[in-house]
């Protein structure tokens, strides 16, 4: 991307005054119309009546709820807040939608996840929250231990189911989804297969990509004439790649340049005809490199006056720290989430015995395998219940960590890379910027639209972001606008 092109994306980021967690609350709750700025009175009186509303729930901190009004900073609450804030402010299910939708950018209700479907029954029937924490005591105690989650998708079966369960008694309404329990698995298996085989899509361009420079680094070495003294066929160079640079590693005089060659073209074979994937490579490809490396962020933005800093380092707090092990988690959410049940199902069984009481053997196995104690020769057999009461919930807050939703931006990001090389196969060097960004928006909408996310609005940072890398003359990954 041209450097005036990059430059006007950050002017309009600075100038541009983009939907954010402030601006939807303070929308909200001013209810008076708002004309030009939104100044700090306005801010004030909107913060007022909403915490009037909600101070004595708990919710959060005074100085937190300020800054979900851009009073003396800018915060955003998760999404287990906004739930709580749902009970707080009396919402129904629609409610907490436009909340978790059009307010922080996350999926709808998560209909398979078990705590979220509960909070949707009590919200719709005006159940206080207190009962809607006791109902997810008595289903978790449910749990089984050899309970296997559904690994299919039952997200229109459970609305469907829904419609009818919202009419029921409370009990009845527990019953079936104790009844149930194996089709709550905690994610949504339609938005996972869809990050799956984005993954894959962003994977096989790159793997191609590696391809020809394989070819092209191969081309300066004597590999096709070895192939044809040794009549090796095309269709078995892939064997043939290998035992090739082995031979040439091994020639004595074999200069440090063209050795080099050789390991580069090593690199390249591995991961082209490599099963696995190295995700890595991808993160690399689709995000800024050395991402979360600070002290490189800090070099790239040292030309920037510090309003234009400030707007990118936002934008990659908002992004976070997309690594390998962000999206390992991700790929792995469905033994994440059993995991999580069966350290909750651990905790529930121990407030429940008293203190001095023997510990059970399942928890005592479960803390051991699950714990960084069994690394340690002096690991404990035996715990007390208080100190297995410890143990579990540093489990618990280190697996929440772990466990995430599938966000818009991991489908986003992925969807925009893909719809350009798909761009460039279909229509080679011609390039058209609205013909490319209709492309990449029916593409993004229609996923977006199935997995409960809301929809491209270019009113909001990341979104406009990424509409703007098909620009007039030319069009640009998400990454190269950091470059």
């Amino acid at each position: 991307m041209e450097e005036s092109a990059r430059q006007k994306i950050f002017n309009d980021i600075v100038k541009h005054f983009f939907v954010k967690f402030d601006t939807f609350m303070i929308k909200k709750w001013y209810k008076d119309s708002i004309e030009g700025e939104i100044t700090e009175a306005i801010r004030q009186k909107a913060y007022k009546r909403f915490y009037n509303k909600i101070k004595k729930s708990n919710v959060a901190s005074k100085k937190t709820v300020e800054k979900w009004f851009g009073i003396g900073g800018e915060s955003m609450p998760n999404r287990k807040q906004i739930i709580n804030l749902a009970f707080a402010l009396n919402l129904d299910a629609d409610g907490l939608n436009d909340y978790l939708v059009n307010g922080i950018s996350e999926p709808e209700i998560q209909v398979n996840d078990f705590e979220e479907y509960i909070a949707m029954y009590c919200l719709d029937n005006g159940i206080g929250k207190e009962v809607y924490l006791n109902m997810i005591n008595i289903f978790e105690k449910h749990y089984q231990l050899n309970m296997e989650l559904s690994k299919t998708a039952h997200t229109n079966e459970l609305k469907n189911q829904y419609e009818k369960l919202k009419k029921c008694s409370g009990e009845d309404f527990l019953l079936w989804i104790c009844e149930n329990i194996e089709l709550f698995k905690g994610y949504s298996i339609t938005t996972y297969n869809y990050f799956d085989n984005l993954m894959d899509k962003v994977y096989s361009y790159i793997q191609n990509d590696m391809r020809d420079r394989m070819f092209f680094e191969i081309s300066e070495t004597p590999f096709f004439a070895w192939c044809k003294q040794n009549k090796i066929t095309p269709e078995h160079y892939a064997k043939a790649i290998p035992t090739f640079i082995k031979n040439e590693l091994r020639k004595k005089g074999t200069s440090e340049t063209y050795a080099d060659i050789l390991k580069e073209i090593r690199y390249y074979y591995i991961f082209v005809y490599s099963s696995r994937r190295y995700t890595r490579e991808v993160i690399t490809e689709l995000y800024l490199d050395n991402y979360s490396d600070e002290g490189y962020l800090e070099e790239l933005l040292s030309e920037y006056d510090d309003e234009s800093r400030n707007v990118i380092m936002k934008i990659k707090n908002e992004l976070k720290k997309t690594d390998a092990a962000y999206v390992s988690n991700l790929l792995n959410i469905a033994t994440q989430k059993e995991e999580e049940l069966q350290i909750s199902k651990a905790l529930h069984e121990l407030s429940e015995l008293k203190s001095g009481a023997e510990c059970p053997k399942w928890i005592r196995e479960l803390i051991s395998s699950k714990s960084d104690e069994k690394k340690k020769k002096d690991a404990k057999n035996e715990y007390s219940i208080e100190e297995a009461n410890e143990k579990l919930k540093y489990l618990m807050k280190r697996k929440s960590q772990r466990v995430k939703q599938i966000q818009r931006k991991d489908l986003l990001i992925p969807i925009q890379y893909i719809t350009q090389k798909e761009y460039m196969i279909k229509h080679r060097e011609r390039y058209n910027m609205e013909e490319a960004r209709r492309e990449f928006m029916d593409y993004a909408n229609a996923i977006l639209g199935v997995c409960g996310m809301r929809l491209i609005n270019p009113e909001y940072q990341l979104d406009y972001l990424l509409l703007e890398c098909f620009a007039k003359d030319e069009m640009c990954l998400f990454a190269e606008v950091f470059e």
